[in-house]
C-alpha cells in the first residue's frame, strides 16, 4: 500500500534564498485510502531571530532549547522514508526544507505533489484554494492555523478527500519515494528525545 506524507513548515519569513529559516515543521503520514498512521511535529532552532511571532506563536524563548534542523534531519528522513511527500502550497514549503538540506550538504527532496495544485484542478470554481478556505469549505477543523501539525494534519484530512470523495488518482509515475540518505552516517545522530513524535 502507498503511503503519503504531509509536512507544513512555519518559518522566520518567506525568503529562503535570503537567509529565511525554518522554526518547526510538522509532519502526518496516512495511507492511499486517507487514514491515520502516525504524525511527527518539533519546534526548530533556526539559530536566529524567529520572526513573525504573530503568525506562528513561537518565540525565541521557545527556541533557545530546541534542536537544530542538522540534529534532527536524520529524525525526519526516517519518518518520511519510503512514502510520497505533499505539502500545501509545495512551492513554499519544499524549497525551504531543500535550502536546510543545502546548509548540511544534503541533496534535495525531489519528487513531491501539491494539494494546492490539485484543489485548482478539481475546484476551479472556488474564490480560493487556500488553505484557510478549504478546510471552512469542506468543514475541516484546524483551530490552530499557521500551527505546522495543525495544517499538515488538515492538509492530510484534505487530500482523502480528493482521493476519495472526488476520486482523484497520484499519478505516481512523476512521483518518488523518499529515501534516507544518512541511515549509515556517523555525522547525523538521533535527537528524538528533542522532537516528537505523535502516535495517535
Amino acid at each position: 500500500m502507498n503511503i503519503f506524507s504531509i509536512l507544513d513548515v512555519e518559518t522566520t519569513g518567506f525568503n529562503f534564498n535570503g537567509g529565511d529559516r525554518i522554526v518547526e515543521i510538522g509532519i502526518v503520514k496516512i495511507d492511499e485510502d486517507g487514514s491515520f498512521i502516525e504524525g511527527f511535529e518539533t519546534i526548530i532552532n533556526p539559530e536566529q531571530d524567529v520572526g513573525p511571532v504573530a503568525v506562528h506563536g513561537i518565540t525565541n524563548e521557545m527556541v533557545i532549547d530546541a534542536p537544530k534542523f542538522s540534529e534532527i534531519i536524520f529524525d525526519i528522513f526516517e519518518f518520511l522514508k519510503n512514502s510520497y511527500v505533499a505539502a500545501h502550497n509545495a512551492d513554499f514549503d519544499f524549497p525551504f526544507i531543500n535550502s536546510e538540506l543545502k546548509r548540511i550538504g544534503l541533496a534535495s527532496i525531489t519528487g513531491g505533489f501539491c494539494t494546492l495544485k490539485i484543489a485548482r484542478k478539481l475546484l476551479p470554481d472556488l474564490p480560493s484554494r487556500s488553505l484557510k478556505y478549504l478546510t471552512q469549505h469542506f468543514n475541516i477543523k484546524n483551530n490552530l492555523l499557521h500551527s505546522a501539525y495543525s495544517d499538515a494534519f488538515s492538509t492530510a484530512q484534505l487530500l482523502k478527500i480528493f482521493m476519495t470523495q472526488y476520486k482523484y488518482k497520484i499519478d505516481f509515475d512523476l512521483l518518488k519515494a523518499v529515501e534516507n540518505p544518512i541511515t549509515n552516517s556517523k555525522d547525523f545522530s538521533s535527537s528524538r528525545k528533542k522532537s516528537r513524535s505523535l502516535l495517535n
